[in-house]
């Protein structure tokens, strides 16, 4: 082919380097099935990917067409038709899928004098409508499996699809219902609605609006019964469809009025029994919240306390500055009486000896040297204030949308002010940190797990312990550790410890979630949580993370 030049921005350009930028293959064939041609960039396993082929014919190049589909095709095209068609190709246990468009070419006396052929790659097409089929069945088979009646409506609120539950249901045949108002399945009184011009129902948005209700259904027969509706709005391509899942509660509500006269009849019988049963089922809730919520509180309390602790000291440094200011006011307003008596100089120095003495009196090169140690003070004890403060805040967003850059050394830091008071009265801490490179995840999600386990750690010492924290990496992983020297566990325990619901603590005193929590949280970066543990000698943590966050697609 002649090399044809165009021009961009200035620049001369070939005509084939243009057709070899784009992805599809195309190639030329004269009209004996000849390859003169071919262009494109994308390698691709059709075996004509290289000009080792020009001059051949088509049937030579696509040896491995059985069903001769390429050569029958060209035929086709020398004969005038434009079409494309579809193949196949069986490379390295992989399948591949392309579709080659044909068009004849024709010389200035209209005559085909050859064919120009484009090859595409669709493969990910395949992949993706069989991916869309295979969805498709598997919503058919689930809800064409469904006791409950399953209905689809679109944004005008007609019914676009239902299953054989619904037709059932309702007393219709299932393609019946197709097409009609959402609204011929319920009792119109107990609809808020309008009609339109032409009489037609109108479903109040306030119904769409409305995630689950009780109403009446109405069948084909005309018989009303009543149902429990559950609307789910989903879109596609940014029009508003609504998926509703009705269920008959005929029954239900049958017990429902059953047990009620059952309760009537019990009642007036039984009034002070029912009272009595009611009183103890008040105090037992009662119970339960209030252990609950000290178990809820304990953290809390603990951070609540080390906050007060520099606020005291702070409150009572500002009431000896409410005293200072009050001697050092009065000081001030001699100095400025004595500036507006100084064309008096009789007056001026007797009060210049008033002032000297107030000075004395109140000790002022004392009040100035006690300010500076008191403001000090005050900094240090706000600054305390403002890392608790920080690291609060930074708890109360403990999900984070994307993982982040973190170094895991400081978040141990941060954790360790938000349960200190936890930790200090029962443990030293000992702190070994590794110079470890960052590490991508949900850092709060990871904090969440230092707090459980450090908190574990001190409830488990008895007395006075120690609680180690060690960090170090390997090629792929940062490892943390967190050892103590608490009670430790036996074998039974160490087998369920990470089991949902399981605890060794009193009734109401711990929820059995805690390590179930961490576990989860763990297998959602990929990483391990191991325990190692001996009865009267410890338990040791390990928490391994990768470096490079991959999310857990098993995560739930």
């Amino acid at each position: 082919m002649n090399q044809e030049m165009i021009r961009i921005d200035d620049k001369t350009i070939s005509l084939s380097d243009v057709l070899n930028s784009v992805r599809e293959i195309i190639y030329v064939t004269d009209q004996d099935g000849k390859l003169v041609s071919i262009f494109g960039n994308e390698i691709v396993k059709t075996g004509i990917g290289n000009n080792n082929h020009l001059g051949k014919l088509i049937s030579e190049i696509f040896e491995f067409d059985e069903n001769h589909i390429h050569t029958s095709s060209h035929r086709r095209c020398l004969n005038g038709e434009s079409f494309s068609f579809e193949w196949e190709l069986n490379f390295n246990s992989n399948t591949y899928y392309y579709r080659t468009f044909l068009s004849p070419i024709q010389n200035d006396l209209s005559k085909i004098s050859g064919i120009t052929g484009m090859i595409r790659n669709i493969s990910k097409e395949k992949a993706l409508n069989r991916f869309h089929e295979e969805i498709e069945m598997m919503f058919r088979t689930l809800t064409n499996a469904a006791k409950s009646a399953i209905v689809s409506v679109n944004e005008i609120g007609a019914i676009e699809y239902c299953n054989p539950a619904a037709g059932k249901l309702f007393g219709y045949k299932q393609n019946e219902l197709l097409g009609k108002e959402f609204s011929v399945l319920f009792y119109n009184e107990d609809l808020t609605s309008d009609t339109d011009a032409d009489g037609k129902i109108k479903m109040d948005q306030e119904f769409f609006n409305t995630l689950s209700f009780e109403m009446r259904g109405l069948k084909k027969s005309g018989e009303q019964f009543p149902i429990e509706c559950n609307i789910s709005p989903y879109d596609i391509l940014n029009i508003r469809h609504r998926v509703i899942i009705i269920q008959d509660i005929s029954e239900r509500k049958l017990v429902e009025e059953q047990r009620k006269s059952y309760q009537n009849n019990l009642e007036k019988k039984n009034k002070e029994i029912q009272d009595a049963l009611e009183y103890t089922k008040m105090m037992q809730n009662q119970l339960v919240h209030s252990e609950k919520m000290a178990s809820l509180g304990a953290l809390i309390s603990g951070i609540a306390h080390e906050i007060n602790n520099p606020l005291a000291f702070v409150a009572s440094n500002l009431n000896r500055f409410d005293e200072y200011f009050a001697d050092l006011f009065i000081l001030l307003d001699k100095w400025k009486s004595l500036g507006q008596n100084l064309n008096k100089p009789e007056h001026c120095l007797a009060e210049l000896h008033e002032i000297d003495a107030l000075e004395k009196k109140i000790d002022y090169e004392f009040i100035v040297s006690d300010c500076k140690e008191l403001m000090k003070h005050n900094f240090e004890g706000i600054e305390r204030i403002k890392k608790i403060v920080i690291q609060l805040r930074g708890f109360a967003h403990i999900s984070d949308d994307h993982a982040i850059d973190a170094d895991i050394n400081k978040a141990i830091d941060e954790t360790l002010i938000i349960v200190w008071n936890e930790i200090k009265y029962k443990a030293t801490v000992k702190k070994i940190y590794g110079d470890i490179p960052q590490v991508q995840c949900h850092i709060g999600e990871i904090k969440q797990i230092f707090v459980n386990l450090l908190v574990n750690a001190a409830q488990a010492i008895e007395t006075k312990g120690e609680i180690k924290i060690e960090t170090f990496n390997d090629d792929d992983n940062v490892i943390i550790k967190i050892i103590d020297t608490g009670k430790g566990m036996n074998d039974e325990i160490k087998r369920k410890v990470f089991d949902p619901f399981f605890t060794t603590k009193a009734i109401g005193e711990g929820s059995g979630l805690g390590l179930w929590i961490c576990m989860s949280l763990i297998h959602k970066h990929n990483g391990k949580l191991e325990v190692k543990s001996q009865e009267g000698l410890g338990t040791t943590f390990t928490i391994t993370l990768p470096i490079e966050f991959k999310s857990n697609n098993n995560y739930e």
